[in-house]
């Protein structure tokens, strides 16, 4: 098992890239990932942020939906500034008529209700690669997510708001149930105050070559 800061994390995505794989392709690999974690659910919503985290909640969105889940979309951010593989994910999406609502602060009531009504609300807000304090829309989920009662948490990698590398807070952190982190460990989880964040935190090792130790890990 390995453990990695986000430096090394953003190297080891950059050593798959290097490798040949598509950023489309890892997406499509650590939703595969993810996905049994999320199959005893039936109401499932889903908050998506503009980067590849949030592209890793599109695709696993689509198979849930394949499988005849009861999924809702929810993404926030700029369009303009959204990753190639949530673009990619998006159109795919919005090709198989999964519900998915493009949000700002006038449709929180809207994602309440759903959220409400979820058997599992799922984080895809940001990875590992986040540096500071989450603000607009994205802070407005967070405080929002941890209010639903009796409803599951899962965050995809790592609970929005947590830094990855010393398992502190920037400010509002999503308060998970069950972290699916992938790749490896992330270094903050050896904070052991982050598990009021994480919760159960599972590792998931992707179906790609090994190329850990080009990645200095």
């Amino acid at each position: 098992m390995y453990v990695a800061t986000s430096r090394q994390m953003k190297a080891y995505d950059q050593a798959l890239l290097n490798e040949g794989y598509s950023i489309e392709e890892l997406v499509d690999k650590a939703s595969n990932a993810i996905l049994p974690h999320c199959l005893g659910y039936n109401n499932i919503v889903i908050v998506c942020g503009p980067g590849n985290n949030g592209a890793d909640g599109l695709s696993l969105g689509i198979k849930l939906h394949i499988r005849a889940r009861n999924v809702k979309l929810y993404c926030f951010g700029n369009p303009n500034k959204f990753s190639q593989a949530n673009n990619f994910y998006i159109e795919q999406a919005q090709e198989m008529e999964v519900p998915i609502t493009f949000m700002d602060e006038e449709d929180i009531s809207l994602f309440i209700s759903d959220a409400q009504k979820a058997d599992v609300v799922i984080d895809a807000m940001f990875g590992f690669g986040l540096n500071g304090e989450v603000r607009g829309v994205a802070r407005i989920l967070i405080e929002e997510i941890n209010n639903l009662y009796d409803i599951d948490i899962i965050a995809i990698d790592i609970p929005t708001g947590l830094d990855c590398n010393t398992g502190t807070p920037y400010q509002s952190v999503v308060c998970a149930t069950q972290t699916i982190t992938l790749s490896a460990m992330k270094n903050g989880f050896l904070n052991p105050d982050s598990i009021s964040f994480t919760g159960e935190v599972i590792l998931e090792i992707l179906d790609v070559n090994d190329v850990f130790e080009e990645a200095g890990l």
